[in-house]
């Protein structure tokens, strides 16, 4: 007998399940489950309307540049004044295979993001983290991508 079927017979000897419940086939047991999109492409794929703004890092950087900054202060200047709607960073970084190496670059750029936003006057909660490795999508590999949180 499976796990599962010794645990419905457990359900079923206290009341749980109705005894014409443990006979019934599983539902849609032979049929293939659906395709699930990565959730890697599922962030990536923002609308580009979307995108408030990218912030460049040269490769293996996870210091905010001169550039950086001064797009940064741009931006901070319009998320400060507007709505209190969400805000994801999504951070890239193209080490060339280490993905352990990569994500923790990316994480480390994000957190950049973060820290300066907040500094100029976007509240951290309004604001969701998310360090990928170097499978960019679209884009430049070593990057910070500041989208509006969908609804």
């Amino acid at each position: 007998m499976t796990g599962a079927a010794q645990i419905v017979r457990l359900m079923a000897g206290v009341g749980v399940l109705a005894p014409a419940l443990i006979a019934a086939e599983p539902v849609g047991a032979s049929e293939p489950l659906p395709a699930r999109k990565p959730v890697r492409e599922a962030a990536t794929s923002q609308a580009p309307s979307a995108i408030l703004a990218t912030i460049g890092f040269s490769p293996e950087e996870m210091e905010l540049g001169e550039d950086a900054r001064r797009d940064l202060t741009a931006v901070a200047g319009r998320l400060a004044k507007e709505d209190r709607s969400g805000i994801l960073l999504l951070a890239y970084a193209g080490t060339g295979g280490a993905t352990m190496s990569a994500r923790r670059i990316s994480l480390g750029r994000a957190l950049a993001v973060r820290s300066f936003l907040i500094k100029h006057g976007v509240s951290g909660g309004r604001m969701t983290v998310r360090a990928f490795d170097f499978t960019a999508g679209a884009g430049p590999a070593d990057r910070v991508d500041i989208v509006r949180s969908p609804s």
